[in-house]
């Protein structure tokens, strides 16, 4: 999560932009193009990481017991004790959340 942090914070930093050609060729022109798309990108995944840490543990969540020990298993584990999840034994590779 903070070598993600790192990432975008890095790409948040205005690159040196290159001079056009001198003949007006317009040689990379299709990098301007490239350029704000990859803006939008950026901008988009720095919205959807949280900056601050939520202050909600597992007991102020009520019910739904077997969602939250299956998210337990697929993401804290892991994390915790990665140990137990070398050989055969891997880490979920995903979770589908549903509901309204």
């Amino acid at each position: 999560m903070e070598k993600l942090k790192e990432e975008v914070e890095q790409k948040k930093q205005p690159a040196k932009k290159k001079a056009p050609a001198a003949d007006g060729s317009g040689a990379g022109g299709g990098k301007d193009k490239e350029d704000d798309e990859t803006a939008k990108m950026q901008s988009t995944l720095s919205q959807a990481i949280l900056t601050e840490k939520p202050n909600v543990r597992w007991e102020d969540i009520a019910g739904l017991e077997g969602a939250k020990e299956a998210l337990k298993e697929a993401v804290i584990l892991p994390i915790k004790f990665p140990h137990l999840f070398t050989g055969q034994r891997t880490p979920w590779k995903g979770i589908l959340l549903y509901g309204v």
